[in-house]
């Protein structure tokens, strides 16, 4: 029993385009309406709840009709800004059902360089929690610009979702992908593979097993995944790992139940 993860009160919670977004680069409307179930249930406990939502882009590209596996620059911007909208469509209708209100957030990197900037984006935040808002965040990928000295482009969602947890000193952070959690080998291949329930590093030889490989629609992969787990470990905030196509985990992770991989040290 993870007794530490019970009373965790601000939870930032982040789904991966692989779980969001079905093969076909359309909504994966099982999984929307289950995590909004589980988000809302979560605030009428006054649980503070920050979403971080990838699927933005995969849904404006299959909307623009772009299917080649790799998308130029301009394709990729096109595609985030058509995207951005449908996504957030797609949640206020969801959360309508349930009365609960949403507000959009696009993070930029510099937002985080500057003081100013970053403390505006936390009081925006801030204020959204007390008013029982969601807030929805997502890198603002139509305008966000990848320059190899400057980096002013996050390396992915998974990026983004650790840095709010961060700067609004979460009490654990909840990542949804399209795994049970970290295995010691890749358990299509590998039968005999173990889950990781509890880790208290990352060490080299995970990093060097892991896969680079990302899907069609998602930017990052297991290897992101681990990179923003032992960031998590360093800064000391609690983080797991789990299975985005079935969210009502989210539940099970809250009462302590062992499930997924919690990364804590």
């Amino acid at each position: 029993m993870r007794k530490d993860i019970q009373k965790a009160n601000v939870i930032v919670i982040k789904i991966g385009t692989s779980a969001l977004i079905s093969a076909e680069g359309t909504i994966n409307y099982q999984v929307l309406q289950q995590l909004v179930f589980v988000i809302a249930e979560l605030m009428k406990q006054d649980k503070k709840i920050i979403l971080v939502s990838s699927g933005a882009v995969a849904l404006g590209r299959q909307k623009l009709g772009f299917i080649e596996s790799t998308l130029s620059t301009g394709q990729q911007k096109a595609s985030a800004a058509v995207g951005q909208s449908l996504l957030i469509n797609e949640y206020q209708e969801a959360f309508w059902e349930y009365n609960q209100e949403i507000g959009q957030l696009l993070l930029t990197r510099d937002i985080l360089e500057f003081a100013e900037s970053r403390q505006t984006f936390t009081e925006t935040i801030d204020q959204l929690l007390t008013s029982g808002i969601l807030p929805i965040i997502n890198e603002n990928d139509a305008v966000s610009v990848d320059e190899i000295h400057q980096q002013r482009q996050f390396e992915d969602n998974d990026e983004v979702a650790l840095n709010v947890a961060l700067l609004m000193q979460a009490d654990l952070f909840i990542m949804l992908s399209d795994v049970e959690g970290l295995y010691s080998d890749n358990p299509l291949y590998n039968e005999e593979a173990k889950l990781f329930q509890h880790l208290k590093e990352v060490d080299t030889s995970l990093m060097s097993n892991s896969s680079t490989q990302a899907g069609l629609y998602s930017r990052g992969g297991i290897r992101s995944k681990l990179k923003t787990a032992n960031a998590a470990l360093s800064s000391g905030l609690d983080m797991v790992l789990a299975n985005g196509k079935k969210p009502s985990i989210i539940f099970d992770i809250l009462r302590g139940e062992e499930v997924g991989t919690l990364f804590q040290r």
